[in-house]
């Protein structure tokens, strides 16, 4: 028997990240896309009260996220995809299950289209 769940999916989120292996490569930030899913135990009151209260605001998520990314610096994507990942843990209810995916989007090897690096919690 399959158990029911909601979701909530931020898809394709760019910004601009001090990210590189050198200090020369993290001198000028690097457009990355961040993929988001927020998974919920039960259907979010939003659903039946039509209110922001009752549910997750990715606005505000989004807004502590930028606020992340524009102070720190990070070597590897790694790195980075699990400083976003504790921030959501800290910003999310108990509820909540939750998967990130960061993409650099222009990896500097040769040939290479993107590069990701996935956390989730299912």
């Amino acid at each position: 028997m399959f158990r029911k769940f909601s979701e909530l999916l931020l898809t394709d989120w760019r910004q601009n990240v001090k990210l590189g292996v050198t200090a020369e490569e993290r001198m000028e930030a690097q457009l990355v896309a961040i993929d988001i899913a927020v998974r919920f135990d039960e259907l979010p009151l939003a659903c039946q009260s039509d209110q922001v209260a009752d549910t997750v605001c990715y606005d505000h998520l989004l807004k502590v996220l930028c606020g992340e990314l524009a102070s720190h610096e990070w070597r590897l994507l790694e790195h980075l995809t699990y400083d976003l990942y504790r921030k959501l843990q800290q910003l999310l209810s108990d509820g909540c299950v939750i998967r990130i995916k960061v993409t650099k989007l222009h990896p500097p090897v040769i040939g290479l289209g993107t590069s990701s690096f996935v956390i989730s919690d299912y």
